[in-house]
């Protein structure tokens, strides 16, 4: 349902203003119906149909987007110097602990990512001693 402010509402004959529906889902087609304006006066008024809008899933798309350039930030890493950059980054750990906090099954894809680099160049500590989060666990 659409709703909207319409200063030009009367109560007791002044303008007082009131909320009106613009657009309803669930009906079939756009409705015309007469409202009253005064005793003897009735108005057309017309509520149009609101079509469906597919739901947003902009914020999880972008969340599997910032995990996954985490994930290539810790690919790219070449030698331990450069994953330890990356690790220290106050960025990286501070988008690491959201995901932690908000969409663990992310958290956990960066978490053996880091474990995978750091196995890679060579490191062999686990992600939680080489990197806390920045909520201060670890």
């Amino acid at each position: 349902m659409t709703l909207y402010r319409d200063p030009k509402v009367k109560f007791g004959g002044m303008e007082v203003g009131g909320i009106r529906i613009g657009a309803m889902s669930h009906i079939d087609r756009d409705i015309v119906m007469a409202l009253t304006v005064t005793k003897a006066k009735r108005e057309p008024y017309k509520v149009q149909v609101l079509k469906p809008v597919a739901p947003k899933q902009a914020a999880e798309d972008k969340a599997k987007a910032g995990a996954d350039a985490l994930v290539a930030r810790l690919a790219a890493a070449q030698d331990t110097a450069a994953l330890d950059a990356v690790i220290a980054d106050g960025k990286f750990s501070g988008q690491r602990a959201w995901l932690k906090q908000n969409r663990p099954e992310l958290a956990q894809l960066v978490d053996d990512a880091v474990n995978a680099a750091l196995a890679r160049v060579g490191d062999g500590f686990p992600a939680e001693a080489t990197a806390p989060c920045a909520q201060g666990e670890g």
